[in-house]
């Protein structure tokens, strides 16, 4: 089988497009107020954590606290029955949501979300569609290797030891995203030696570490598997774990809405300096994604020797 490893920086960044010169003009002709998508559907739960925001003039203070649109008009509709609800905004988790317990989403299912915004005194407009991916997914756990392995630790000829993703793919679906969370993030827990078989480590001390705690908790990275059936083994590689501890990591099985815009929105420039934009597919007065996966959970221990 063949895989290709690409690493992903999450969340969704803002973009500006131009073209020509590599340097971006930041003139105010060229700012256009859009709407910001950023959702996913999960099958077997309820619509949530859509997040609805703006876009702002990069040349311009900015206003944090009228980045996120709450009165945004939200409506997600089934396409394959015509069932629309209205979604509503959450201010604890500063998102759009189902408030209701009678809509599960689907596997399977062809869904679309449109928003109505009023940005600079104009009423704006945006859409996006998502297929969800098919059932079948899962992690097997026969072949996943999970629970503890102390740093450093060997095998019998003498290889580290790796956690490994063991698991069913969903038929069609070729992407899956990788996040990982260090739960025991703390400057006492980093590791400061990791094993990274691809190349050295920039050594850091306690204020490196302390600076960039947040960042240093979160790792990601992405598996392209050209076959989609079968029993599929991937490794997790040393250099995602940055310190000892607890780690909870989420596997997505992605619709291609996801796929694409987690595999371009962050190569933004080609080769011969134009920008580009990532693939995105909300139309009318925005931009973002409104994509859809199904995801699974382990959970992995790193000891100290």
């Amino acid at each position: 089988m063949s895989k290709y490893i690409l690493l992903l920086l999450l969340p969704f960044t803002f973009l500006l497009a131009s073209c020509g010169d590599p340097d971006v003009e930041l003139e105010s002709s060229s700012y256009q107020p859009k709407i910001v998508i950023e959702g996913y559907l999960y099958p077997g739960t309820s619509p949530a954590n859509i997040r609805i925001s703006r876009n702002f003039r990069l040349n311009s203070p900015l206003d944090a606290s009228s980045i996120l649109l709450p009165d945004a008009q939200v409506k997600l509709t089934r396409l394959s029955d015509g069932r629309q609800a209205t979604l509503v905004f959450n201010p604890i988790s500063l998102a759009f949501e189902y408030a209701g317990t009678d809509w599960i989403v689907g596997n399977q299912e062809h869904y679309k979300i449109e928003v109505t915004a009023i940005i600079d005194g104009k009423t704006l407009s945006a859409a996006g569609e998502t297929t969800t991916p098919s059932a079948g997914f899962a992690l097997d756990l026969a072949s996943t290797i999970a629970g503890s392995i102390t740093y450093n630790e060997k095998n019998p000829d003498g290889t580290y030891k790796t956690f490994k993703l063991g698991y069913t793919p969903s038929p069609g679906v070729d992407f899956y995203a990788i996040g990982v969370t260090a739960l025991d993030a703390k400057v006492d827990q980093f590791i400061y030696t990791p094993v990274n078989r691809y190349g050295s480590v920039e050594e850091k001390d306690s204020s490196d570490i302390r600076e960039s705690l947040n960042s240093l908790k979160y790792s990601r990275e992405g598996i392209l598997n050209y076959s989609t059936s079968g029993l599929q083994e991937y490794d997790l590689e040393w250099y995602l774990f940055n310190f000892y501890g607890n780690y909870r990591i989420v596997i997505f099985a992605t619709d291609l809405a996801a796929k694409n815009f987690l595999l371009t929105h962050k190569d933004v420039q080609d080769t011969d300096g134009n920008f580009v934009e990532p693939k995105m597919n909300i139309s009318g007065d925005g931009i973002g994604v409104f994509g859809s996966a199904i995801t699974d959970t382990m959970f992995i221990e790193i000891k100290k020797p």
